[in-house]
């Protein structure tokens, strides 16, 4: 189980330019995430042929428009977070 949270510069500032009330939303799915990577309502998926410094990409949920990209590093740990925004961030990848 992943325990800790890694932002990219690219997330933060995503995240800033949210809503507060998305922002709020997003670290409560992100909470969630460290909790069970498998909860109900994070929708967790991996992204079919995505990559991200030669690992699979993740999304989860945080409501019906915005998304949470993250990769898993289990060397560190960690959940490394890629990218927060509307669905067109699955362009990206």
């Amino acid at each position: 189980m992943t325990n800790k949270l890694q932002p990219s510069r690219e997330f933060v500032r995503n995240l800033q330019k949210l809503s507060p009330q998305v922002r709020k939303k997003v670290r409560k799915q992100l909470e969630l995430l460290l909790q069970d990577f498998r909860y109900p309502s994070l929708h967790t998926e991996k992204l079919q042929g995505a990559t991200f410094a030669g690992k699979n990409v993740w999304s989860i949920r945080v409501d019906r428009n915005h998304r949470v990209l993250f990769i898993i590093h289990k060397e560190e740990d960690a959940y490394y977070l890629i990218a927060v925004g509307k669905h067109d961030i699955y362009r990206r990848f």
